[in-house]
């Protein structure tokens, strides 16, 4: 079953490479690529979402140590959050919830935790940006 959704993800991204290919080719956007400032432009973005990602990975794995008894391996929980991250494009956009659900129960996580952390999650991310605009309004 391992095999056949590796075969499934490997064909969905080839899927989505080729529509983005083809999307370039029927607007003419590939000229864009050629030049160096899009390209470093892109590669920045690229970077600033790499290093966002893992500062979100590593706070769900703070909130799961926090909410769980049993400690499991930091690894384990950022492979989750991150594997998982992923699913979040998928149309629906639940299947991150599934997948950290069912990876986190594999990694040895309680349903309690896994069941705090959808609500936990985006409440953190609110209080962080109301503390930040309060930082940033009060010094205009």
């Amino acid at each position: 079953m391992k095999k056949l959704f590796h075969a499934l993800g490997l064909l969905l991204t080839l899927c989505a490479c080729w529509y983005v290919f083809r999307r370039f080719q029927d607007n003419e956007a590939a000229a864009l690529l050629t030049d160096r400032a899009v390209l470093k432009a892109g590669l920045a973005a690229a970077g600033l979402s790499v290093i966002a990602n893992g500062a979100l990975a590593a706070a769900w794995t703070v909130m799961c140590f926090h909410l769980e008894k049993n400690k499991i391996s930091v690894g384990a929980l950022m492979g989750v959050y991150q594997f998982t991250q992923m699913a979040k494009y998928a149309p629906g956009n639940i299947f991150h919830f599934v997948g950290r659900y069912g990876m986190g129960r594999k990694a040895g996580l309680s349903h309690a935790a896994l069941a705090a952390t959808p609500i936990l999650e985006p409440a953190f991310m609110a209080s962080l940006a109301g503390l930040i605009a309060l930082t940033f309004f009060t010094a205009w």
